[in-house]
């Protein structure tokens, strides 16, 4: 079978895409209107055709231009992915039915019209299953339904754990799978866990025990650069050897290290941290102590358990994620890290772009999950097509 080919909308700084690239599959086109994360898509991506514009003004011949230059057409996409915005849907937060946002899954559904790929992959927020009581679901899965002749047969949506599947993060998101109704009846099958939480194995399968924060950060060094203004990052050595097999897999062929900065902490900010032990949130600390917001501001993290889910949130405050041993908070390779991102993958723009793209991205590994396991069945949807293609020939040649 030829490599599957895909396009990525609401790409940002890349954790689909690169989920993609791990699962073998080729993102030949991206877009997103953020400029930054833009800009650390492509340096990432440059093998991908990036287009950096509002969705809802791509047009047609914007994607036809797009695939042209790569010698592609409509047909020969197999796979279309996104995200649309989820603020409006984030259960963090304040939710905001009348955001504008929460109406650019209908840009996605548009693009799904126009290509007729082979299956979709659409992930989101939680809050999405819920929003308006359940209309806004319901309006997604009949609009993708029919958005074509013959249609998309729809998985039921399914919430996925990003620590099931490798990720060190306790991060929850919801999936849409879809494909063509001229391919198959039957819906698409989510990926099987591969984790389980460390000391319980409810599964007849061996599961590997979630990676820790540990498990993943354990070996970059407690010096870092603080609050970077500039790009590209400043490059670091690794100082410790490789302890686990997570720091192995994600350190890869990577010679240095980069993006390994954080916020400096004022004096009160770093007394209250320097109260705090391994997990603690700061509703441990006295009274005079105490910052305002929620329980989880000034949260030191546990090294033995998967990191809270990270947010775009820590852009602007990283007192929810103190490292769980040193007297700082985490760094944006830490971050990335435990997002799954593979050390090579270089973050660019002012720290605060830095973490704000890495919050918002899909963790790769978890895209790696659902992207293989969508392969696997298409790949044998396919080759059955051919199969029965291939009989039908050789009936009608002994009749003749």
């Amino acid at each position: 079978m030829n490599r599957f080919k895909a396009i990525d909308l609401f790409a940002g700084a890349g954790g689909l895409s690169e989920g993609l690239r791990m699962a073998d599959i080729e993102v030949v086109v991206a877009n997103e209107i953020d400029s930054w994360a833009a800009k650390t898509h492509e340096h990432n991506h440059p093998e991908t055709k990036f287009i950096q514009k509002d969705i809802q003004e791509l047009r047609k011949h914007d994607l036809i231009e797009a695939l042209s230059e790569k010698g592609l057409k409509f047909s020969d996409i197999d796979i279309v992915v996104g995200g649309p915005p989820c603020q409006g849907f984030s259960i963090i937060g304040q939710r905001d039915p009348n955001d504008p946002r929460n109406r650019l899954f209908k840009e996605f559904v548009k693009v799904i019209q126009l290509v007729k790929p082979k299956a979709f992959i659409m992930e989101n927020v939680l809050g999405i299953l819920s929003m308006e009581d359940g209309n806004v679901k319901e309006e997604i899965l009949n609009s993708l339904r029919t958005c074509i002749d013959k249609g998309y047969i729809i998985s039921e949506p399914e919430v996925l754990l990003a620590a099931d599947y490798g990720v060190p993060q306790l991060r929850k998101r919801v999936f849409f799978l879809g494909i063509r109704g001229d391919l198959t009846d039957k819906p698409l099958r989510y990926p099987e866990r591969t984790h389980m939480p460390i000391g319980k194995n409810d599964s007849f399968v061996k599961l590997k025990p979630y990676v820790s924060v540990e498990d993943a950060i354990g070996n970059l060094p407690e010096d870092v650069v603080e609050s970077i203004r500039h790009n590209p990052s400043p490059v670091m050595s690794y100082p410790n050897k490789l302890k686990t097999e997570y720091q192995k897999y994600i350190q890869g062929k990577a010679t240095v290290i980069k993006n390994h900065h954080t916020k400096k902490l004022l004096e009160t900010r770093l007394l209250r941290i320097s109260r705090l032990k391994e997990g603690e949130l700061q509703t441990v600390l006295p009274d005079e102590l105490r910052a305002g917001g929620h329980e989880n501001k000034y949260r030191r993290l546990h090294s033995k358990k998967p990191a809270p889910t990270l947010t775009a949130h820590m852009s602007k405050d990283l007192s929810d994620f103190i490292h769980y041993e040193y007297g700082r908070s985490i760094t944006v390779r830490e971050a990335a890290r435990l997002q799954s991102f593979p050390d090579h993958y270089e973050f660019l723009g002012s720290e605060f772009q830095q973490l704000k793209q890495v919050g918002n991205a899909v963790p790769p590994l978890l895209g790696k999950a659902v992207a293989q396991a969508v392969v696997k069945q298409l790949n044998f949807i396919l080759l059955k097509q051919e199969s029965i293609g291939a009989l039908k020939e050789i009936a009608v040649s002994i009749v003749d």
